[in-house]
């Protein structure tokens, strides 16, 4: 999740950087279409979809917004010809963009123990990004003796495979400053110095270094999306 300031007067610009759909069973509950048209509708300026361990949801999401935008584009054209403006003019209407759609996963980190320590989502930034992003899931889902399961952990996460992605670091709700030394391994402690949380803060995201996302939202998308951490 991500807030940055607008104009006085106006809501805060929004991108939604976790968000999961009906693939990730029996966690998200809404169709990707159903999600697009949401944060379209409420002025998201981008929506990230994270399934687990799959880009399943983004094909659909990916097509929902561009039928938007074709459809918002055709109505701009024809309100140009109703105000009766030049053809040169209509024709060089440009199709609006709506909402960004970012393309992303969610991991679960275990450690060496087989525990469950955090969440990790990942995010493309650039088509080298994504291809980066999908060899990564396909590692996973290969390694797995279990047909749709995948099993990740810390030490599996190697940066140099996974360049050109922004990482979102995950925690439990309840995670205590203390727990959080514990979670996250030692090295990536000692790489990133300026991992920090407040206690209503569970959110980190780490380009190069973690820094805090504040917890504000938005209306959300959609009664059944559950927060980042459930």
């Amino acid at each position: 999740m991500n807030v940055a300031p607008g104009r006085p007067g106006e809501l805060p610009r929004y991108a939604e950087l976790h968000c999961l759909t009906a693939f990730s069973f029996l966690r998200g509950a809404s169709e990707p279409a159903e999600l697009v048209e949401r944060a379209v509708t409420l002025g998201y300026e981008a929506l990230a979809i994270t399934d687990e361990c799959s880009l399943a949801g983004v094909v659909r999401a990916h097509k929902q917004l561009r039928e938007m935008r074709e459809a918002a584009h055709h109505a701009l054209k024809e309100a140009a010809k109703e105000a009766g403006l030049a053809d040169d003019y209509i024709e060089n209407i440009e199709p609006p963009q709506l909402m960004k759609l970012l393309i992303g996963s969610e991991f679960l980190v275990r450690d060496d123990a087989e525990q469950p320590r955090f969440k990790l989502v990942l995010i493309a930034q650039n088509l080298n990004g994504y291809g980066n992003l999908s060899q990564f899931i396909t590692r996973l889902r290969r390694a797995s003796p279990v047909k749709g399961e995948y099993t990740l952990r810390w030490r599996q996460i190697a940066p140099e495979q996974l360049t050109d992605c922004l990482a979102l670091l995950v925690l439990p709700r309840d995670a205590s400053d203390a727990e959080l030394l514990t979670r996250v391994p030692r090295p990536h402690l000692e790489t990133r110095p300026r991992l920090t949380r407040r206690d209503t803060q569970d959110h980190f995201l780490a380009p190069v270094g973690f820094r805090r996302v504040e917890p504000e939202r938005r209306e959300p998308l959609a009664p059944p999306v559950r927060r980042l951490d459930a």
